[in-house]
């Protein structure tokens, strides 16, 4: 079973989650990382750690987004390993958030050399680093947060 079957398998509820969305919630991150067509995987995990509502309050986040591609480079193996252990998909869901704040790029880049949620920031020549996972489209706004797409997927130590 590869990550993209198992994205497809609940595809079809997560589209559900978007198109019952009002109107108002249209900018909303959870929104947006379904309809982007490029977080299926994300968006299932999301849905899988019981965090729909968190990417769909009010409350002011910064997600850094994990492509499906990032989720690929994990492997079958560990996606189906992370699936069945729901406190650490909700852990890796939430390595990629931080609450009450909105970090643009710049803000990130002042970060250069601190820890962000456990993991090492790095600003250079070719963008923002967050433990290791680079920023391929920052400063994505929504009306409750930001969003900053990344080509890996954050796995919290211990």
């Amino acid at each position: 079973m590869n990550a993209k079957f198992l994205a497809g398998l609940t595809l079809a509820v997560l589209l559900g989650l978007a198109a019952a969305a009002p109107a108002a919630d249209e900018q909303k991150l959870g929104v947006w990382i379904v309809k982007s067509g490029e977080h299926t995987i994300f968006a299932v995990a999301i849905k899988e750690a019981g965090l729909v509502e968190l990417f769909r309050g009010e409350e002011s986040l910064t997600v850094f987004a994990p492509t499906d591609a990032a989720f690929d480079k994990l492997g079958d193996d560990k996606i189906r390993a992370v699936v069945k252990d729901k406190d650490l998909l909700k852990k890796i869901v939430l390595a990629h958030v931080v609450k009450g704040r909105l970090l643009y790029a710049k803000d990130l880049a002042a970060l250069d050399g601190k820890d962000l949620n456990g993991f090492k920031v790095a600003a250079g020549k070719d963008g923002v680093r967050i433990g290791g996972a680079k920023v391929t489209r920052p400063d994505v706004d929504c009306s409750n947060g930001v969003i900053h797409v990344t080509d890996a997927v954050l796995i919290p130590a211990g």
